[in-house]
């Protein structure tokens, strides 16, 4: 019976990540948005959406209002990457350089920022833990070392996209 229910949880984690490179994908299109501001309105909004089809994934509750408030507290523990965030959203204002610069860097940003928040709520999720139980002030650390890990993912994620959308694929 073991093996049945490590071999469930093992097939959760790996629909887990397919859900969290899918989300960053997105994330990285929202971070590329030229609009400031508006990049990061899309950008939450696929947070939100992750992190409803996570808890579906493992069963959890999920309550909007409630991932709203646990992804406040997130963007408050990584303060420093929520400035940067918040002030690349802004350079987009500047044309040219302002536009391209501000758009890459927003892109990367984003898409670790998702991938860092997907793997938290994973590992909560994958331990029956309410996103409500986290005190997101100690997760600072692992948060971090799961942004550093999804750094070089996201910017593979945007040379594809920029690639593909270069070539005029559709």
């Amino acid at each position: 019976m073991d093996t049945d229910l490590e071999k469930a949880l093992v097939e959760r984690d790996e629909l887990a990540d397919e859900i969290i490179r899918k989300h960053m994908k997105y994330a990285v299109m929202g971070g590329s948005i030229p609009a400031p501001v508006i990049d990061l309105a899309a950008v939450s909004a696929v947070h939100l959406a992750m992190l409803k089809e996570l808890a579906a994934n493992y069963g959890a509750t999920f309550d909007a209002r409630s991932a709203r408030a646990f992804m406040t507290s997130v963007s408050g523990a990584l303060a420093g990457l929520t400035a940067a965030r918040v002030a690349v959203s802004l350079m987009k204002i500047l044309p040219g350089v302002g536009w391209t610069t501000g758009s890459a860097a927003q892109a990367v940003i984003t898409g670790a920022t998702t991938f860092a928040l997907g793997r938290l709520v994973r590992r909560l999720f994958r331990e029956n833990r309410p996103l409500d139980e986290l005190a997101v002030s100690t997760a600072t650390e692992e948060l971090m070392s799961y942004f550093e890990d999804g750094k070089d993912s996201a910017a593979a994620i945007l040379k594809r996209l920029t690639a593909h959308f270069s070539r005029g694929d559709k």
